[in-house]
């Protein structure tokens, strides 16, 4: 029995260890399955990762907004600036003369009560606006909270934050200094014209309220207050004017003149950007000048401006803005096409909108051929040509057929200079570009107010280089 006993018991032994063993080997051999089919997944995994990509902005720079700093008078709206003169025939002589638009705008505030008639139309042209998130994916922030944020620098950067919901309606903005605090803004109004429609509302507006159609906003100051956080790349204000140069015509595919201005900024930087203060007067020629703030456009009486304002970019935009990236390199490496695309030329990067500035008599005249604008320097910038687009060229030389726009000197349909050089090729094809491109010949939308400022429209017209 014992002998027995001492044998089953080390059979047991044996088939304990037998099975144990076998354990041992189902767990390797489940180990080594789970290990290969790991290693399989872990390479399908690296053959479906796509390859690593820069993190870029797609959404191009919005175009300047623009402010009025009191009601428009007759034909105008927050993109068409007028000025008008008197004009007077004696009925005896048949002599025709001319009255100073500041007498005339005199005469009928005299005469009328709500005259808005006035010497100078004005308009502030503002950067556009962004999001907090937005300004600091752009690295806005980080000069403020510095390398290594202190509780002051938290607090600098939480009062600048505030500001993201600023807008043109507010009676007060949020202080760039103090968290919580708010400065009074002077100048705000709404104002409404003759098409007001439905009750009128005033300030302050509920968050989320419009004004009623027909009503829109002034800011009757000199120097506009920023109420909200500017784009970081908006660097300066770009203006182009396709029918400044009829005679001499400017070759392709630069055949456009224009300007930029860089917005003025206060020393602490961003947010802090200045608007500009465009102003519209009559002259004896037409000429852009910039002094202090200020953009002073002159022009002759009778005569009409079609141009479009669109934003200049800082060098290091290039760098974040995907659509430039998607470009082929050889035109990312042309310096022209570079140079482009900083002063705001490409439509696709930096969309314009159309503008009218025009001086006109306040009875039918002989219209004045527009004066070409010289290059002027503005905030160290000389003024330089833009180029165009054949396809321009040709919507704005069948624009002409169809108005019947003529020389009144010579009597015949005027070519615009962009239709003479149309045969030659340009070195840019964008398909946005060339799909805006006569954007700064067509203007005078309806009348809007600044709240809409910022939509782009379908131009209802098209603006001649000079009327009658």
């Amino acid at each position: 029995m014992h002998d027995l006993g001492a044998s089953s018991a080390a059979a047991h032994a044996a088939a304990h260890a037998a099975a144990g063993h076998s354990g041992a080997g189902a767990a390797a051999a489940a180990g080594a399955a789970v290990g290969g089919a790991a290693a399989a997944g872990y390479m399908l995994a690296a053959e479906t990762v796509t390859a690593p990509r820069p993190f870029l902005r797609w959404d191009p720079v919005a175009p300047p907004a623009l402010v009025p700093r009191a009601r428009y008078s007759e034909g105008e709206s927050v993109r068409v600036l007028v000025i008008r003169s008197g004009v007077h025939q004696d009925p005896a002589t048949l002599a025709v003369s001319v009255q100073d638009p500041g007498e005339y705008a005199a005469s009928a505030a005299a005469s009328l009560a709500d005259s808005t008639l006035a010497a100078v139309a004005e308009r502030h042209v503002a950067p556009p606006k962004t999001s907090q998130t937005q300004a600091e994916l752009h690295g806005a922030f980080d000069p403020i909270l510095g390398p290594s944020p202190t509780p002051d620098t938290l607090r600098a950067a939480l009062a600048v934050a505030l500001r993201e919901n600023g807008s043109f309606f507010d009676l007060d903005v949020a202080s760039p200094d103090i968290p919580g605090v708010r400065d009074a803004v002077a100048g705000v109004a709404l104002v409404a014209d003759a098409t007001a429609a439905g009750p009128l509302v005033t300030l302050p507006l509920p968050a989320g309220d419009a004004p009623a159609a027909g009503q829109y906003v002034v800011h009757d100051v000199d120097d506009l207050v920023l109420p909200y956080l500017p784009d970081p790349l908006a660097r300066g204000v770009s203006i182009v004017f396709p029918d400044a140069a009829l005679s001499p015509a400017l070759p392709m595919p630069f055949g456009i003149e224009g300007f930029t201005a860089d917005y003025p900024v206060e020393d602490r930087g961003w947010p802090l950007v200045q608007s500009w203060r465009l102003t519209l007067a009559t002259g004896t020629t037409a000429r852009v000048e910039v002094a202090g703030r200020v953009l002073a456009f002159t022009l002759p009486a009778g005569t009409v401006r079609a141009g479009a304002h669109r934003q200049r970019l800082p060098e290091r935009a290039l760098r974040m803005l995907g659509v430039w990236n998607s470009f082929p390199a050889t035109l990312r490496s042309n310096a022209a096409v570079v140079e482009a695309a900083l002063d705001g030329y490409l439509w696709a990067l930096t969309p314009a909108q159309a503008a009218a500035p025009g001086a006109r008599g306040a009875a039918p005249r002989a219209g004045a051929a527009p004066g070409e604008i010289p290059g002027c320097e503005a905030a160290g910038r000389h003024g330089h040509l833009v180029r165009g687009q054949r396809a321009a060229a040709r919507r704005q030389h069948r624009a002409a057929d169809r108005r019947g726009i003529l020389d009144r000197h010579r009597g015949q349909p005027r070519r615009h200079a962009l239709a003479r050089a149309s045969q030659q090729r340009p070195c840019v094809h964008d398909g946005h570009e060339r799909a805006r491109a006569a954007g700064g010949l067509r203007a005078a939308p309806g009348r809007g107010d600044a709240a809409r400022a910022g939509r782009p429209r379908r131009p209802d017209r098209v603006v001649p280089s000079c009327r009658a």
